[in-house]
């Protein structure tokens, strides 16, 4: 019994240090940190061992705060398990959590807008930080830091192409329209960033030279052939330096290679863990070019010139909008205008022989339409079941793929199945009007699944309505993943 208060009077110690929380600063505005708008996924836990878990926690936290100095440690610090027992499931919770921060960031981002609007500009908001750190210890193919380190870099390779992806148009013209603010707040630009690291027990840089054999046996054949031509490289620049400059450079590699030294035992974690940090602040892009280089009379005079020409302001713009529109009005034309008399419509369609209810179950649902397409296509002898992802953001559909891939590899191995197995994804509201996106999106997926070493040769394909190969145009965005017998 005293064993068991105990344990629970740790556990909630454990809690209450771990607890999230938001900066304060007397000098800002503050604002309530925002709540989740999305639940973890979680799938189900083969380890099935808390005490694992509370134990992984508690190391990690004891090592961060021995490690980071008191001065740069934050209180916004949380701290959570990622269970999954497969590379693959541990993929899908953190893009699912990656997801989970960069909403907290965007709403916060929306209450300090509306905080600012409501007082006319008079009320700073308070920026907003925050650390997410995830430990996962229950994943053995993790503990290569390799693999890990492959994994985690294709992800954050993945992360930056976001900047060329294209989403729905019309949508991002109807959250500008709805989020556009007073003038006196027009000037507050929230930004949220989103970054991703990672820890790890064996954790080294990679952009060292081997100083041993054994160091240089581990390398694979490309980075072997790597390390050769930059030690050729360093030697031909060193043979064209005098005694002094090879004094000078050898001084300076030591100082390099010691803090390189410091810097890797820094990044090593008691388990596999990655840490994402959140930030949402006003961005202050800075003045133009013209007013940083102009004189502070050059400015006076642009001032000047601009009162004169009457710079337009929010009133002139609406003006402009009711001129519009009343013209708009006065030449719209009558619905019949330019239709002869004698014309008569064209007779209705007749119906189709199909169920009425049949018509709208498959004109109204995207799965059933790429189900049958796909099936059509495939032919009789290999029929397939298609899942649906109803979401927008790439994030979410990341998390949603890994997810359904870790779950379907996990039944192939359990079943020890032999024959191919495909697995088909309708995305019906996802990048619809960007099917380069769309194949981007697809390329970062396959090369994800290539880091992370599964006992299974899996490759991606993908569809689209407007994908110029008419091989590949499908009613909607469609991914299929294709998973063939064990390789090992």
């Amino acid at each position: 019994m005293a064993s068991r208060i105990d344990f629970c009077s740790k556990f909630i110690a454990l809690a209450v240090v771990i607890a999230l929380t938001v900066p304060s600063t007397d000098a800002f505005y503050h604002i309530s940190p925002p709540r989740r708008m999305t639940h973890l996924k979680y799938g189900d836990n083969e380890i099935n061992n808390d005490f694992q878990h509370l134990t992984a926690l508690t190391q990690t936290e004891q090592w961060l705060n021995s490690a980071v100095p008191d001065n740069m440690l934050r209180k916004e610090v949380s701290y959570v398990v990622e269970n999954g027992p497969s590379a693959s499931q541990v993929v899908s919770g953190i893009w699912d959590r990656l997801s989970q921060v960069r909403e907290q960031g965007d709403a916060y981002a929306a209450k300090a807008r509306k905080a600012a609007a409501e007082s006319d500009g008079k009320v700073k908001p308070a920026p907003y930080r925050s650390t997410l750190v995830v430990v996962c210890p229950g994943c053995p193919g993790l503990e290569d830091f390799r693999l890990f380190d492959d994994m985690v870099q294709a992800i954050n390779e993945s992360r930056h192409a976001r900047r060329f992806i294209i989403e729905d148009i019309a949508d991002k013209m109807r959250e500008a329209v709805s989020t556009e603010l007073p003038d006196s707040s027009a000037d507050l630009s929230w930004s949220t960033s989103v970054n991703l690291a990672h820890l790890h027990p064996g954790f080294e840089d990679r952009t060292i030279l081997p100083k041993t054999k054994e160091d240089f046996d581990n390398l694979s054949p490309e980075e072997q052939e790597e390390a050769r031509a930059a030690a050729a490289a360093g030697e031909a620049a060193r043979s064209r330096m005098s005694d002094e400059e090879r004094a000078l450079k050898d001084e300076n590699d030591a100082k390099i290679n010691e803090y390189k030294e410091k810097k890797m035992k820094a990044r090593r974690s008691p388990h596999p863990t990655v840490v994402i940090e959140v930030r949402t602040a006003v961005q202050d892009w800075g003045a133009s070019a013209t007013d940083m280089m102009a004189t502070p009379e050059q400015r006076k005079q642009m001032e000047q010139l601009k009162q004169a020409k009457g710079e337009p302001n929010v009133d002139h713009r609406k003006n402009l909008e009711a001129s519009f529109m009343k013209m708009a009005a006065a030449q719209k034309t009558p619905p019949n205008q330019g239709i002869a008399d004698d014309v008569t419509p064209p007779p209705p369609t007749p119906t189709s022989s199909l169920d009425e209810s049949e018509i709208a179950r498959t004109t109204l649902n995207p799965r059933l339409k790429v189900e049958q397409w796909f099936n059509n296509k495939a032919g009789a002898e290999s029929q397939v079941k298609v899942k649906e992802f109803a979401g927008k953001n790439v994030d979410e559909a990341y998390a949603f793929l890994f997810g359904c891939m870790s779950k379907e590899l996990a039944k192939v191995s359990a079943e020890n199945r032999q024959e191919p197995t495909s697995l088909v994804f309708a995305m019906p509201r996802f990048l619809k009007s960007s099917a380069t996106s769309f194949t981007r999106f697809a390329e970062d997926v396959e090369r994800i699944i290539d880091t992370l070493q599964t006992p299974f040769e899996i490759k991606v394909d993908y569809f689209h309505s407007e994908v110029v190969d008419e091989e590949k145009r499908a009613p909607t965005g469609v991914i299929r993943q294709y998973i063939s017998a064990a390789y090992i």
